[in-house]
C-alpha cells in the first residue's frame, strides 16, 4: 500500500510541474487584438530599463519631412510630405501632402516612445534640436527638420536676400562631398512660385573624376517631393545638378567643413548643413 501511495504521489507532483511550465508560457504571451501577433512580454523593457524618453516640450515648433527611407536603408520617394506643428499646450497641427490640416492632441508613451499626433501614431527614433526621426510602426523612417515656416507657407511671401552673398567663390569636388541638408531659404520676392522645384538636400556620393560626381538630389514641387539619381559636376564657380530632366545650375558663395550657401543671389539662396 504505501509503494502504491508513493507512486501515486510522484505522478501527481510530475503532473503539476508540467500544468506550472505550460501556464507561465501562455502567462508570457499577451493576446492582442484580432489579427495581430501575441506579444511576449517577458522579453519587454519595463519602464526605465534603458529607455531613452522623449516629451512634447521637446517637439515644440514646426517639423517638415525631408527624407523617408526603408528599415533596410532605402532611400523612398514621397509625394505626402509630413507636417507637425506641436503648441506647447500638448496641442498638434497635422498635414500631409495636400490634405486639409488637423488638430489634435499629442501625447507621449513614455514606456516605449510611441507618439500620438492627433489622428497619427508613430515611434520616436531619434530626436535633436534640429532633426526627428519617427517611425510609422509599418517599416517605414521618416526623417522631419525643424523650421520656421513650412514649404507651402513660404510660396508668394517676400524675403529679403543677404547682401553678403554676392560674389560667388570656387569649390572643390572633394570638399563638397557629403550629404547637404537645407535648414533655410532667402528668396528674392516673386522668384519662388508653384511649380519652382526647390533643392531639399544634395547627397553627393561617388567621385568618378576631377569634377564630376554621382548622388542623389531630394526636392519639392508644389509640396510633392521626389528623390531621384544625379550627377554633380563643379564648375568655375559652383557645381551643376543634373537628375532626369532637371538641371540646377548652382554658385558657391560660402563653404565650411559643415555648412554651405550655395544657388543664385539674385533669386534664391540655399543655406546647407553637412550630416
Amino acid at each position: 500500500m504505501i509503494i502504491i501511495k508513493l507512486g501515486i504521489i510522484r505522478k501527481t507532483a510530475a503532473l503539476l510541474c508540467v500544468c506550472t511550465l505550460i501556464a507561465t508560457c501562455l502567462f508570457s504571451q499577451r493576446v492582442k487584438r484580432k489579427g495581430t501577433e501575441p506579444i511576449d512580454i517577458s522579453k519587454q523593457k519595463r519602464p526605465g530599463a534603458n529607455v531613452k524618453t522623449f516629451t512634447i516640450a521637446q517637439l515644440a515648433g514646426k517639423w517638415q519631412e525631408i527624407s523617408r527611407d526603408s528599415k533596410t536603408n532605402m532611400s523612398l520617394s514621397f509625394t505626402d510630405t509630413i507636417f507637425l506643428n506641436f503648441l506647447d499646450s500638448d496641442k498638434v497641427f497635422t498635414k500631409q501632402g495636400n490634405e486639409t490640416t488637423m488638430k489634435g492632441e499629442a501625447a507621449i508613451d513614455a514606456t516605449n516612445n510611441e507618439l500620438v499626433a492627433a489622428a497619427d501614431v508613430y515611434t520616436i527614433v531619434s530626436v535633436t534640436d534640429s532633426m526627428m526621426v519617427l517611425d510609422n510602426q509599418e517599416n517605414i523612417l521618416h526623417t522631419l527638420k525643424k523650421t520656421d515656416q513650412f514649404l507651402y507657407e513660404t510660396f508668394g511671401k517676400k524675403k529679403t536676400v543677404s547682401a553678403i552673398y554676392k560674389e560667388p567663390i570656387s569649390v572643390k569636388l572633394a570638399d563638397i562631398r557629403g550629404k547637404w541638408v537645407v535648414y533655410k531659404r532667402e528668396a528674392k520676392p516673386g522668384t519662388v512660385n508653384p511649380p519652382s522645384t526647390i533643392i531639399n538636400y544634395v547627397n553627393i556620393i561617388n567621385i568618378t573624376d576631377e569634377n564630376t560626381a554621382t548622388g542623389e538630389i531630394t526636392f519639392y514641387q508644389s509640396e510633392k517631393s521626389e528623390m531621384l539619381s544625379c550627377t554633380v559636376k563643379v564648375t568655375n564657380a559652383g557645381f551643376a545638378v543634373k537628375a532626369d530632366k532637371y538641371n540646377w545650375p548652382l554658385f558657391v558663395y560660402k563653404l565650411g567643413k559643415n555648412e554651405m550657401v550655395f544657388g543664385e543671389a539674385d533669386v534664391l539662396l540655399y543655406f546647407a548643413k553637412k550630416m
